[in-house]
């Protein structure tokens, strides 16, 4: 029997950028430390993880991304920029529909979507929080003009402890943490009793 109490961060929406095109998984492997952490500390947030998509939508793997490499060393530039529109589209469709994001900056890796994703939760007024490889002392200046610094961890165990404060209610959520799964999970059951 599972006598947890219920998390404020139950049912939310965590998108996951982060470096892809330059690592030889894609950016598999920090995604899953992350998920594993927050599934091991017992928080139930759905992940919306590009390294992992819904099936069905264009995928970025391995596969995909040797098919990008040789329509660029081919120049085959119409085809190229079809599929990576696909791409892009269903990635910013889930900065649109996550609650917060958890962006994870390596300096030592050239990403590029990653930022615009993030930048776009941030004008969104949505928390990001913000794991620097090698801590904040290595972050982009840019990014404490658009984030929050309190909200920058040098670790994925320290944002994890960070969402596990926010998740058992010990952390003061600010206005930007809308988390309206619950009550929309109320609407639907209210919608449907009325059928």
């Amino acid at each position: 029997m599972n006598t947890k109490k219920s998390g404020v961060l139950d049912g939310s929406l965590a998108y996951l950028p982060g470096p892809m095109e330059n690592l030889t998984d894609v950016g598999r492997s920090y995604r899953q430390e992350i998920r594993d952490g927050a599934k091991g500390r017992e928080m139930k947030i759905i992940f919306l993880d590009p390294s992992d998509k819904f099936e069905g939508y264009a995928q970025e793997d391995e596969v995909e991304r040797d098919k990008v490499n040789k329509m660029k060393e081919s120049g085959e530039w119409e085809n190229l920029t079809q599929f990576v529109k696909r791409l892009v589209r269903i990635d910013l469709r889930s900065v649109d529909i996550s609650d917060f994001s958890i962006l994870y900056v390596d300096t030592k890796i050239h990403m590029c979507g990653s930022y615009n994703e993030a930048f776009l939760a941030g004008d969104q007024n949505k928390p990001v929080l913000i794991i620097i490889e090698g801590g904040k002392k290595k972050c982009p200046g840019w990014l404490f003009g658009k984030f929050d610094w309190r909200l920058m961890f040098d670790s994925i165990d320290d944002c994890l402890d960070y969402l596990e404060m926010v998740d058992k209610e010990h952390i003061e959520l600010d206005d930007r943490w809308l988390l309206m799964r619950k009550q929309i999970e109320v609407r639907k059951r209210q919608l449907e009793r009325s059928r």
